[in-house]
């Protein structure tokens, strides 16, 4: 009989294992001062591990072209060196005065003591971008939120390269996010290509800042969305997770027979908590369409329309002064015409002289 050897499974990837090597390399940096930068604001830990997890499900072979280098002093950088399928990196930047550069060769050195290949990871100018990426089809885009007009080099590198997917880092809320303003005004509903906010992938990833930008059909995309949408979906609802903790302290308490045997409050907490999750996948739905068709009427012409004719009565009539209330007066007067003709009209002008003079 031949003997069962049973291979070591692989460790799945947390944000543990993801940002904890750029961690290092963080407080390594800052440890010697070699130089400064505010990571944070560009690289947080939940957008990492996702953007690993892009490159973990992107069904083909991924180039990555890192344009955030010089934001994050070289940590984004090492999110594509370090990840398992090493892929190749080109981190692009310019020309830095003083010790801006010496991120690189702290970026060389940390990989060197990590035993790293470091034929993996190519430094570019911007001048040397085009020529270096000639050819290729898969290639993640890092950017940052914070560079000035995202939107227009989003779509730059999407007509540069067709196939694709950019990836934008520090994307705050609606409505308090220029940058995602722009992004949502640029690629609406619709357009050839997709803006999709990642924390809309589910509940556990509601502190995401993290976008993805790709033509509508681009199936790599599409895929890689798709399959990291299904990681965080079951077992990482909320109100699921919620339910089953609460489940096992009950059961580990011993509690649980005692409670089931003497009340029925358990089955009807139970089933309180399925209603709850349905009250709130509801809800979700309906915010989501009311969103989506509040963007779409604010793109429509009766309200660009609006809006102008608005802004035209706030600058030849104002607030609080006597052309405000004769426009408001003309405006009560059209109306009462409209829906009742011009002799009612007559009869309330009337009517209102005769009471004044009285």
């Amino acid at each position: 009989m031949y003997p069962v050897f049973h291979a070591p499974r692989p460790r799945l990837p947390s944000v543990l294992s993801v940002f904890g090597p750029i961690e290092q390399y963080q407080a390594d940096r800052d440890k010697r001062s070699l130089f400064s930068g505010n990571t944070g604001a560009v690289l947080e830990p939940l957008d990492a591990y996702l953007a690993h997890l892009l490159v973990n499900v992107h069904p083909g072979e991924p180039v990555l072209l890192d344009l955030t280098a010089e934001q994050t002093s070289g940590a984004s950088t090492l999110l594509g060196v370090l990840h398992p399928r090493q892929p190749r990196v080109f981190a692009v930047g310019g020309p830095l005065p003083g010790d801006r550069r010496a991120y690189r060769g702290a970026v060389e050195e940390f990989l060197q003591q990590r035993n790293t290949d470091l034929s993996l990871l190519h430094w570019l100018s911007y001048d040397e971008m085009s020529a270096a990426l000639k050819g290729e089809t898969d290639v993640l885009v890092f950017l940052a939120a914070n560079r000035p007009a995202v939107d227009a080099e989003v779509e730059q590198w999407l007509n540069l390269l067709p196939s694709a997917i950019v990836l934008v880092f520090g994307l705050g809320a609606v409505g308090s996010c220029a940058a995602l303003d722009a992004l949502v005004q640029r690629f609406p509903t619709g357009s050839p290509r997709r803006l999709a906010l990642l924390r809309d992938s589910g509940e556990v990833l509601s502190a995401s800042r993290l976008g993805m930008v790709a033509g509508r059909d681009n199936t790599a995309a599409e895929t890689a969305r798709r399959r990291l949408q299904q990681l965080f979906t079951s077992n990482y609802s909320f109100l699921s997770l919620l339910r089953l903790a609460t489940e096992q302290a009950i059961r580990a308490s011993g509690s649980d027979g005692v409670v089931r045997g003497s009340h029925g409050s358990f089955l009807e907490w139970n089933q309180e908590i399925n209603q709850l999750k349905k009250a709130a996948q509801q809800a979700r739905a309906d915010a989501e369409a009311a969103f989506e068709e509040l963007r779409t009427l604010k793109h429509s012409l009766s309200y660009r329309l609006s809006e102008r004719f608005r802004h035209w009565r706030r600058q030849l009539a104002p607030d609080q002064t006597w052309r405000y209330r004769l426009f408001r007066g003309l405006r009560r007067s059209a109306q009462i015409v409209r829906h009742e003709g011009f002799f009612c009209l007559l009869r309330r002008i009337v009517r209102r002289c005769l009471r004044r003079s009285v």
